[in-house]
């Protein structure tokens, strides 16, 4: 009877019990080979993402800081434009009323 049940796949208790256990060992390997995956996969994407942070603040700081420049400098020649300019209209006039006033 046991030749019957074994050509039918009929297994003894004891080889379903091993080949259960192999079986559910061989599953939990590979969960855990994918949970250790998806965890290397999160660490990597969390240290690109610090890194593209990181990337984009030091480029707004140099941003910021060649804003900041070029304002000063556009500053200094506005106002080194204005008072040339203020200097030149106060001059014509000195002239205008110099010469209105025949001192020339």
């Amino acid at each position: 009877m046991e030749n019957s049940a074994a050509q039918h796949g009929v297994k003894a208790e004891g080889v379903v019990a091993t080949d259960v256990q192999n079986q559910r060992s061989n599953v939990e390997s590979q969960v855990n080979d994918e949970k250790n995956t998806v965890i290397s996969s999160g660490e990597s994407s969390g240290k690109e993402y610090r890194d593209l942070q990181n990337e984009h603040d030091q480029g707004k700081k140099a941003f910021d800081d060649a804003q900041k420049a070029e304002n000063e400098r556009q500053k200094f020649y506005k106002n080194d434009f204005v008072i040339s300019h203020d200097e030149n209209i106060k001059q014509i006039k000195n002239d205008m009323s110099n010469r209105f006033n025949g001192k020339t």
